[in-house]
């Protein structure tokens, strides 16, 4: 079954969007996210050229284990094809977009929901949790986790077929990821809903 990690700069100091494992780390006035909206199957030469410049990313990937005869083999591949998460000043781009590698660079207007929503999903991948990619949800519970090692992460329900699936949404690019969560441990966060252990028996 396929899981997810995430890659980041091998240099924590310059790499890593949040060091200090703060959902507010690195929200410098000079230093906003922005994404790269990159050519096809250019994600990885860029995040690599990212972190050569030491300029901070983040982009996590798929890794898919498959059987090719005797042969283990993984195969990596992006959770959102086409999109490398930067924090950074726009002209750290610059040079990568002179080799033709982007398509465009995209502004983030809200740039707390971003930073919230990213750094959920970094938390859930550096914890080994197993998510996948999934339809991006225009309705549904919005809960959070109470406790537990993801405490505080915030996500939707599927609370018609699946209840147990909790889905991270990235908000300005219209996709998500789902991650397997125990009922128990979430708390409605939406006005008027309650428990969503108890409200989706």
């Amino acid at each position: 079954m396929a899981s997810l990690i995430p890659t980041l700069s091998s240099a924590t100091t310059s790499g890593d969007p949040w060091p200090d494992s703060s959902i507010d780390s690195g929200a410098e006035p000079s230093h906003r996210w922005f994404v790269l909206h990159t050519r096809s199957r250019q994600e990885k030469v860029v995040a690599e050229d990212l972190a050569a410049r030491h300029v901070k990313h983040f982009l996590p990937l798929l890794h898919d284990v498959r059987t090719q005869g005797r042969r283990t083999v993984t195969i990596t591949r992006p959770v959102f094809p086409g999109y490398v998460f930067v924090l950074g000043e726009e002209e750290n781009a610059y040079p990568i977009d002179r080799n033709r590698r982007l398509v465009r660079i995209i502004s983030v207007a809200n740039q707390q929901q971003l930073t919230r929503e990213l750094h959920h999903l970094y938390r859930v991948l550096h914890h080994g949790c197993r998510v996948e990619p999934h339809a991006y949800l225009q309705c549904g519970v919005r809960v959070e986790i109470r406790s537990g090692p993801l405490k505080g992460i915030q996500g939707v329900v599927e609370n018609l077929v699946s209840p147990h699936r909790l889905v991270l949404q990235i908000d300005m690019l219209g996709k998500a990821t789902a991650v397997e969560v125990d009922t128990a441990l979430l708390e409605a966060v939406e006005p008027n809903v309650g428990n969503i252990a108890s409200s989706t028996k």
